[in-house]
């Protein structure tokens, strides 16, 4: 852990905690026909939702940012010469595409709790895989102490946004006032910008030999 760029919270919209994945989130709250709905559900404060239907949200703060387990974060890190990183979650597994400035591509894939990390063309099983090096650490943001309020609502390439500061550090939430899933999420060592909300595809492991370190 000790490589990562920063030990600040990221607040991101699943408790990831990177070795277990932006996973451990909520259900999909994508309705059937692949539209989204401000849910009702309450969420626990591991961010799984309570299932029941119940909800004790005022529709500020904590309770008015959605979560779901099937989405895109594009993590645009600040310090210069730093990769481009994607991370695709899908129920519970998720996959790393780490890109650098020379080109050079690694590849991690979290699927049914193994973790294979693909490097120049060779893949391992292994739990600390290269492309993760350098993904911040995102955590739910339920663990702060005061309540998250929004400041302001704008709009952010088109879409009427909220936005929310967090009350401990210098950090902003952008949340879409039509669904309520976070848009993108700023802080001072790395921008995320979320998208495909419920759209995202199953998460394969790779179609190739792994040696298991």
């Amino acid at each position: 852990m000790s490589g990562r760029v920063t030990r600040r919270r990221l607040l991101a919209a699943c408790s990831v905690g990177i070795a277990t994945g932006l996973a451990g989130c909520t259900g999909d709250d994508t309705e059937s026909d692949g539209t989204s709905s401000r849910s009702d559900e309450s969420t626990d404060s591991n961010g799984e939702g309570s299932g029941d239907g119940s909800t004790d949200s005022d529709g500020s703060g904590e309770d008015a940012i959605r979560y779901g387990n099937s989405y895109v974060a594009e993590i645009d890190l600040h310090e210069a010469g730093t990769p481009s990183i994607t991370q695709t979650y899908h129920e519970g597994d998720y996959h790393t595409h780490t890109e650098f400035g020379n080109g050079e591509v690694i590849e991690s894939y979290h699927v049914d709790g193994e973790t294979y990390a693909i490097v120049s063309g060779n893949c391992t099983i292994e739990e600390n895989p290269p492309a993760e090096n350098s993904v911040p650490d995102i955590e739910n943001p339920r663990g702060v102490e005061e309540q998250l309020q929004p400041s302001e609502t704008t709009t952010m390439n088109g879409e009427s946004v909220e936005a929310y500061e967090h009350p401990e550090e210098d950090a902003r939430w952008y949340v879409s006032t039509e669904t309520g899933y976070p848009v993108q999420f700023e802080m001072d060592v790395a921008t995320v910008t979320f998208h495909s909300w419920g759209e995202t595809e199953p998460i394969s492991a790779p179609d190739m030999e792994c040696l298991e370190l």
